[in-house]
């Protein structure tokens, strides 16, 4: 290069740290990785709410503040399943989006916190009739 300030300028962009989007306010967590563990399986019926207890289960402990689930669906048509922390609001994101016949998918599921302030640890809700289970492949908790 014949400017060695152009050089200084490229130098600069590679070892400056990117800031991208805006800062999160989430706590930190520390993911913990377990072998798949089938927590729950069972019929949602469409457009019902149906409230789950993941804790105690598949290894899931109580400090949990969100689980990582593989997701199965059997469908017999079109629609949508939806999970979220229980008393939180219904999001408008799904958690997977299927057609007739069997669909998987992977979901990180915010579970309600602290324990003691929670009948249950999430919601499901599915816009048809289907059959789901939900494997537990890991779980977030705060650090030590």
């Amino acid at each position: 290069m014949k400017n060695p300030s152009n050089l200084l300028a490229i130098c600069l962009i590679f070892l400056l740290p990117a800031v991208v989007g805006a800062q999160s306010n989430a706590e930190p967590s520390l993911h913990v990785g377990t072998a798949p563990c089938q927590a729950f399986s069972g019929n949602l019926a469409a457009n019902t709410t149906t409230n789950l207890d993941i804790r105690g289960i598949c290894g899931v402990p109580d400090e949990a503040t969100a689980v990582v689930f593989a997701v199965h669906v059997t469908a017999a048509g079109t629609g949508t399943l939806k999970l979220w922390e229980y008393d939180g609001s219904q999001p408008s994101a799904n958690a997977m989006s299927y057609n007739s016949g069997i669909g998987s998918s992977f979901a990180d599921v915010r579970i309600c916190a602290p324990l003691a302030d929670c009948f249950h640890d999430l919601s499901a809700r599915s816009t048809t009739a289907i059959t789901v289970t939900l494997v537990v492949e890991g779980f977030y908790v705060p650090p030590v």
